[in-house]
């Protein structure tokens, strides 16, 4: 009887381990990296470089702007869809000791598979879920753009960034493509339970087809924003 009430209770242990390793509430699939806490801020430094070409063909005016970004989620709400929705205050100041004056507002929503953004009146895919390597999607398949293919190209790799360090960040490469005419550069970087922590916006365009670049530019940009710090410091 001994023997036979060891046995039950090996197999007990065994159904509970095995339940246990299988339980798809376990699996991280990548929430974290898109969090949604009311009251959580991120500062970001902005590097903005702006080349005019009012006057081509004479050479493009270059304009530099530095500021900081602060976006807070300042609270949640039920859209007419009844989802959950966060409502993103985003403020600007040209330096530190300037005041924080308000930007825009954006609203967010965090869904089983995808994390969307809207932005100006659009809707974006930022991310999707489960979060995978070399993993594909539209994320203009929720506006009227044309599409725009995004891809995971690192997922859960340590990184630092604007001088702070993550164990975890995902990279998301928007768009990445350089014929002679126009050059584009897009990409964003994820910080597991802090968001997103970098983003370069990257065009030009060339003035003629020689594929030569290290003449002066038709005109373009280069938009780069960094964490400077956050809430979960």
């Amino acid at each position: 009887m001994l023997r036979i009430n060891l046995s039950f209770l090996v197999c007990a242990i065994l159904i509970i381990a095995s339940c246990k390793k299988d339980d798809p509430t376990k699996v991280d699939i990548g929430y974290g990296y898109f969090p949604a806490e009311v009251g959580s801020w991120i500062i970001y430094d902005v590097d903005s470089t702006v080349w005019d070409d009012f006057n081509f063909p004479a050479a493009s005016t270059v304009t530099n702007f530095k500021f900081q970004i602060k976006e807070v989620i300042q609270s949640k709400f039920l859209d007419a869809d009844g989802r959950e929705t966060l409502r993103w205050e985003r403020f600007k100041r040209d330096s530190v000791n300037s005041p924080w004056v308000i930007k825009d507002i954006w609203m967010a929503n965090k869904t089983a598979s995808t994390a969307e953004m809207v932005q100006e009146n659009e809707r974006f895919i930022r991310l999707i879920f489960p979060v995978k390597s070399s993993k594909f999607w539209d994320g203009n398949a929720t506006n009227m753009r044309d599409t725009w293919e995004y891809q995971y190209t690192e997922v859960d790799e340590p990184k630092t960034v604007g001088g702070l360090s993550f164990d975890s960040t995902l990279t998301v490469l928007q768009m990445d493509f350089d014929p002679c005419i126009t050059l584009d550069f897009f990409e964003e970087y994820y910080a597991k339970n802090v968001g997103l922590i970098y983003k370069r916006e990257n065009h030009f365009d060339k003035p003629d087809a020689l594929c030569d670049w290290t003449v002066d530019y038709k005109g373009g940009f280069d938009y780069i924003l960094t964490i400077n710090s956050h809430s979960g410091q």
